[in-house]
Parts: structure tokens; sequence; C-alpha cells
């Protein structure tokens, strides 16, 4: 719901507006109200409406005057100037003030009514922009004012759940911030820090408690895949907006914490900072042997012993549920520790290119076996050759890339890609990076957008759900989402467009 404030000299006036307001438009409430301008300035300043409607002329301080003061300092809050002068020179100047919308006493119902329905569109898109911004700052870290929080988001209470497929987002790649948002139209916002996450802000209006934990379940079992597990952390109880950035702390914590290589999981929070942090153990002493024990068989070449050794131990620590960011730790330290033990006099891969291919390794393992198999070809690539290398070139590329184009209606992986060429996912993604410089699942989500502009274009009366069929999504809303995030509209805003351009007019 969304503040107005009403400042007008005529008593009558302002009850008249409040009462239409109150009555018949759920989507405001009035805040305040005030009859000269500068009282009505003091309380705008305080309460941060997201509307005023203000009478052009009145005492101490003109309508047109006040809104030039308040849009210099809340640039986000709308004006309507309501005026008994049907005079020019004042709509000229309430142009040039941003003001959004001129009315003329005697207001009606259905004029007022229809100016409040233009500026809720306005607030909307707005407020969409900001609060992606806003959600992008709280997810990567970035602290959020409290009143900031407040305005852009209209509802006043809200339930949280993620979705995250496979592993957790990559944090040492240089492409790892690959943002997805809901579109302007949803009720609700939905957030990822790539296309394999989903944040859900729901209202607290749209759903009680046990509405949402079915909603969230019902996802949950329409995203499953195969060759896919994923977790599930959602909050028990709504919380007020403005503990948001604490209730998202503690859900990225909680999937930290419990994500594990190929395990289904849901976790319910039940209130904020629910969840203690475990930390990892710099002087574990069993890995310090471990190490050491693998050290030895590799400077002896026992590879035979050293493979299983080291396939055992993850075999181990799957069993036990470890999670992710606690393997993607002794990985490193076991990686590392060979590279000093191959003695490639400084040829190995510096730190930040090794912690890139052991997070690609984790990323879109969808069992333990797999992950060891990935991580055993970053392992052993030795200047001697022991791996059995592979063909590399642009043409072993291109037959990928054709595979895919080919492919893009089915429910595609690493994996598909993996399994028909013989190559192991390690390797894919080498050389996507190489030859594309994007991941995979970047190059096949280009892929996708573009073959979906191009089928728009082409046949502008299929429907939305049958186009995302077409390119390989089973959920329309998921693939808007996608979709905005790659071209900057949704799919039908891109239609009508490309009608628009051909003369044919905007789509219905």
């Amino acid at each position: 719901m969304y503040k107005v404030f009403v400042a007008d000299d005529e008593p009558a006036a302002v009850k008249m507006i409040c009462t239409i307001i109150e009555r018949r438009c759920n989507d405001y409430e009035v805040c305040g109200t005030a009859g000269n301008g500068e009282d009505a300035l003091k309380t705008i300043r305080k309460c941060k409406p997201n509307l005023v409607i203000s009478d052009i002329r009145m005492p101490m301080m003109n309508g047109l005057e006040m809104a030039e003061l308040i849009k210099a300092e809340l640039p986000e809050t709308y004006f309507v100037i309501v005026s008994g002068y049907q005079d020019f020179g004042y709509a000229q100047r309430a142009i040039r003030s941003s003001v959004a919308d001129y009315l003329l006493k005697p207001i009606s119902p259905a004029g007022l009514l229809r100016s409040l329905g233009h500026v809720t569109e306005k607030i909307r898109k707005d407020q969409y922009f900001v609060r992606n911004r806003i959600l992008k700052k709280i997810c990567f870290g970035e602290q959020v004012e409290e009143a900031t929080l407040l305005q852009s988001f209209p509802c006043k209470r809200m339930y949280a759940g993620i979705i995250r497929e496979n592993g957790l987002p990559k944090r040492f790649s240089y492409d790892s911030r690959e943002e997805v948002f809901s579109g302007i139209e949803e009720r609700f916002t939905i957030f990822g820090r790539d296309a394999m996450e989903s944040l859900y802000l729901i209202p607290e209006e749209l759903l009680d408690a046990d509405d949402f934990q079915q909603y969230m379940h019902k996802i949950l079992m329409r995203q499953k895949k195969k060759n896919a597990y994923q977790t599930l952390i959602y909050c028990t109880n709504a919380f007020s907006t403005q503990d948001l950035p604490e209730y998202i702390h503690t859900i990225y914590q909680a999937l930290n914490e419990i994500s594990t290589v190929g395990f289904t999981q849901i976790y319910r929070i039940t209130e904020k900072k629910q969840m203690k942090p475990r930390t990892i153990c710099r002087n574990n002493h069993e890995m310090d042997d471990f190490l050491q024990e693998i050290i030895g068989l590799a400077q002896l070449q026992r590879y035979d012993v050293l493979t299983e050794k080291i396939r055992n131990i993850y075999r181990k620590w799957s069993a036990e549920k470890r999670p992710q960011y606690w393997m993607e730790f002794y990985s490193r330290q076991i990686y590392y520790a060979l590279c000093r033990c191959w003695n490639l006099e400084g040829k190995q891969p510096s730190v930040m290119e090794g912690d890139s291919m052991l997070e690609e390794a984790f990323y879109t393992a969808p069992s333990v076996d797999v992950l060891v198999e990935n991580l055993f070809e970053i392992f052993f690539q030795k200047e001697d050759g022991s791996l059995d290398l592979k063909i590399d070139s642009p043409e072993f590329f291109q037959k990928m890339v054709l595979y895919l184009d080919a492919h893009l209606q089915e429910e595609l992986s690493i994996q598909n890609i993996c399994s028909w060429f013989g190559v192991s996912q390690t390797y894919v993604s080498k050389l996507f990076r190489k030859y594309c410089k994007h991941s995979f699942i970047q190059k096949l989500t280009e892929m996708r957008m573009e073959k979906a502009k191009h089928l728009m274009k082409e046949n502008p009366k299929f429907y939305i759900k049958d186009i995302a069929e077409m390119v390989g999504y089973r959920d329309q809303f998921y693939f808007s989402r996608v979709f905005r995030s790659y071209v900057g509209k949704s799919p039908s805003e891109y239609v009508n467009e490309q009608e628009c351009s051909d003369g044919g007019g905007p789509a219905v």
C-alpha cells in the first residue's frame, strides 16, 4: 500500500479527497493532511509519502514551490496538483516541476481515481527498479537504510524463502553476479544471484503461513529435474519489512551451512539469526595427516592409491553430509598441496584461476561421484600430460554449440554435453571459458533468449507460454524473468515493440 499526503487550505476539499481515497482506492492510505504549504512541507519530510496531492494556491507556500523543494529532497515522490484556475501558465510550470498530473476543481471522483491510477503505474515502475537495486545491495552484503526499505516495499510484512538448484553460487569467478529479477507486473518479488537461484519475497496479505509453506513446496516439486538436487529454505513466519536484510542474511547463511552436493534438503527458519555459523577448523589434524599422505603418494607416483584415497574421503564427507563450503575449502587445500608437489616451476594456475576452476567443478556436479571426477581433472593436470587430453579446437567447441542449438527445446544441462561428447564437466567448462568467454549456463541462456527473440519477431501471435517451451522453459514466469534480465523488457513488451516497429500497432 502506498502513502498519500493531501494539502489544501479548504477543509472540505481535503475531506472529499481523503474520503474518495479511503473508500474507493485500495492502493493508497492517507498518511497526513495540511492546510498550508509550510506545514505540509514539514510533515512530508517526516512521513515521506509516495504521492502528494496539493492545491496550487495555499497560504505561506504554494503547491508548485512546495513540489520543487520536495522533489529536490525526495525525488521519488510524485505530485498531483489541484487548482481552481484554468491557467495554462500554471500547467506549464507544473510540468516543468515534474508534476505527475494536474486536476481542476471541482474534483470529480472519477477524475481523481483516474489520476491515482496513472500515478500508481509510475510508482510501481519506479519502485521495481529501486527494489532491484536494494535487493542487489542486500544480497551482496551492502547496507540499506531502514527508511529506504519502508518506502520502497509497499507491503509492511512479508514471507521469504529460497530454492537453490545444485550447488552454491560462484564466489571467485569474475562473472558470478548474474542477477535475475521478477517482472514489474508480478505482485511479489523473485531475485536470483544467478539462473540457478530463486529468492521469493511474498507480501503477507497474499498468503498465510500454511499457504506459503505449501506454495514453496509446490515450486520445489515443479522445478525438480533429473540429475539435479535442490535446497529449499523458508521462513515459517512473516516478518516486518525493516527486518528484510537480517532475514536474507539468515537465509543465505543457512544455505551455506546445509547445501550439500547431491542431496535435496528442506530447512525451516523460525526467527532471524537462528543459525550459529559453523567455522572451518584450520587446525584439523586429520586433514593435515591426509594431506601429508597424498603428497607422499604423489611423490612416489602411486596414482592408483592416490586417486582411491581422494575418492574415499569425498565419499566419507558425502555420507556425513558435509556442507559444500566445507568441501570447497579442503578441496583447495588438496589442490594446492598437489600443485606444490608437481613442482610446475611457476606454471600452475594463479590462486584466482584455481579457485575459479574448483568452483566450476562444484557448480554443476549432480553428485559427489561426478564432483570427484571433475576434481581429478583439475588435481592431476600435470605438465607430463598424465591426463588423456581431449580435442581442444574451435571446431570441436562449435560442435557443442551446434548440439545445444539443435536441442534448445529440451531440458539441457552440462551433463547432456558431457555424455554426448564423452568429456568431463571440467573440460566442457574450460572450452566455454576459452572460446566464448562465458560459462556454459551463460552461453545456453544467451542462445535460448536469442532464439526466443527470433520466434517473437517471426510469430508475434504465439503465446508467451509456447515461446517459453520452444526454448526449453517449462515455467513461463521464470522464462519471463530471465528474458527481462537479458533483454531489459518483458516478453509482452518486446512483442508489442516489434509489432509497433512493423506498423502493426501494439498487441492486445
